[in-house]
């Protein structure tokens, strides 16, 4: 084509986008699923022994909810 240097134009690289990161919060009170949609985390009075911690969980948008451990 016979272009010099300093006519040769490169499209702009598109800015990697961060992954969204996904489980509980580090502050423990919210969760985010791998759509990247959040709940709040509700704690149990139970204790699960076999993890060291709380029994945790997520309602989803529709209601429905879900065991993080």
């Amino acid at each position: 084509m016979n272009l010099r240097w300093d006519q040769i134009q490169f499209k702009a690289e598109r800015q990697t986008q961060t992954p969204k990161r996904f489980g509980v919060s580090a502050d423990g009170r919210n969760y985010t699923n791998a759509r990247g949609e959040t709940g709040r985390v509700d704690y149990a009075r139970n204790y699960n022994s076999s993890k060291g911690r709380y029994f945790r969980g997520v309602y989803d948008k529709d209601g429905n909810y879900g065991d993080i451990e």
